[in-house]
């Protein structure tokens, strides 16, 4: 039985129909531009280095303090691209071994470096920067050595396989079925 706006355009109302519109979140949406973001988003962790390096310097404690949650926001918004959105487009697109395993590696690097990055917030958080400027700053560039390392391996193994992926090959997957008409 047909009624309502649905039936105006031609499609039936019942539950098999409707469920048909639902999208296949099983493909990724591709980003082309989402390399650029990433990288970016590399530039501005390295400003932040130099913002809290600076503060450190000129006893400007607190805006290092400011200055360490912002790269603690950034951080972790890095994560979440590089980690869910980035791994699961290539992922997607390349089923081979030698991507799998680079994958693998990337993902194990990312852990490390996400857990090294934990602990230096968590510890810094408890401790006062300004009664420990000495171990403060070995420590920062430690985590700053740990990125930049992690970085330049994404951008010489990583970031080549997803500008390898035909940007056509995630619009619509084939078995994707938008409408039922009557």
């Amino acid at each position: 039985m047909k009624s309502g706006f649905l039936s105006f355009l031609g499609f039936s109302k019942d539950a098999q129909d409707l469920e048909t519109v639902k999208p296949d979140r099983s493909v990724p949406v591709y980003s082309y531009n989402l390399i650029d973001v990433i990288k970016l988003k590399h530039q501005q962790l390295l400003s932040t280095f130099e913002d809290i390096n600076s503060n450190v310097d000129n006893g400007n404690i607190f805006k290092a303090f400011i200055s360490l949650n912002s790269f603690r926001d950034q951080f972790l918004d890095q994560v979440v691209k590089e980690k869910t959105i980035l791994h699961k487009q290539i992922r997607h697109h390349f089923d081979d071994h030698a991507t799998s395993h680079v994958l693998s590696l990337f993902k194990n690097e990312l852990d490390q470096t996400h857990r090294g990055v934990t602990g230096f917030l968590g510890h810094w958080k408890a401790t006062t920067i300004e009664a420990n400027t000495a171990n403060f700053c070995s420590e920062l560039q430690r985590i700053e050595q740990l990125i930049i390392n992690r970085m330049s391996n994404a951008e010489e193994s990583l970031y080549p396989i997803h500008a390898s992926i035909p940007t056509k090959s995630f619009v619509l997957n084939s078995s994707t079925v938008l409408a039922t008409a009557d």
